[in-house]
């Protein structure tokens, strides 16, 4: 059984809407919970690296880029570009560079993501800033074969006091990315 420490007590619900949650658990972590659903579909068979892709090609709005690069079935190192969204606010653009190890059973799943700090792709433009966050750990149960639970963990690098509107807008810009990567598995029909 994967375990995953949390304190729960101190949950801060910042948006809930359509089955996703999003919250703030403490100033070092928020947490995701959502789950997908489909009959037609053996959800066991597509959680790997391909479903990550997916993800973010769904959501061209949002990032820049994107890039895995499979080490093997269960490592890939991940980067990540996201769109200049706050450039008129004098935000710069963030990205992350993340090596992602996944285990996996036929009871759950365990995406473990942790920055990769050496160095800064070349494909990174070089007034990107690092999203700063210690590890995220997304994890699923398989309810069936066609029904999984997914939770997600972003523990932050240091300990932050945003405030509410960062929070809300974090939280809209994952519920819009993870809305459509349930209703694009949830209507996917699987071709005979």
């Amino acid at each position: 059984m994967i375990e995953t420490e949390v304190i729960e007590s101190k949950s801060n619900v910042i948006m809930k809407r359509d089955g996703f949650s999003f919250e703030k658990l403490d100033n070092k972590c928020y947490y995701t919970t959502f789950d997908i659903k489909n009959k037609n579909l053996n959800l066991t068979n597509i959680i790997n690296f391909d479903l990550i892709k997916v993800l973010y090609d769904l959501n061209p709005d949002i990032y820049d880029l994107v890039e895995i690069e499979k080490i093997n079935e269960t490592e890939a190192n991940l980067i990540i570009v996201l769109k200049h969204l706050f450039k008129d606010l004098g935000i710069p653009q963030k990205y992350s560079y993340l090596n992602i190890k996944l285990h996996k059973t036929q009871y759950f799943f365990k995406f473990e993501s942790k920055p990769i700090k050496r160095t800064k792709p070349s494909q990174v433009p070089i007034s990107a800033e690092v999203v700063d966050f210690d590890h995220i750990e997304t994890i699923g149960e398989f309810i069936t074969n066609s029904h999984v639970i997914v939770k997600n963990y972003t523990y932050i690098g240091s300990v932050t006091n945003t405030m509410s509107y960062f929070d809300k807008i974090a939280a809209s810009i994952t519920y819009k990315i993870i809305s459509r990567v349930i209703n694009f598995i949830s209507n996917y029909k699987k071709m005979s």
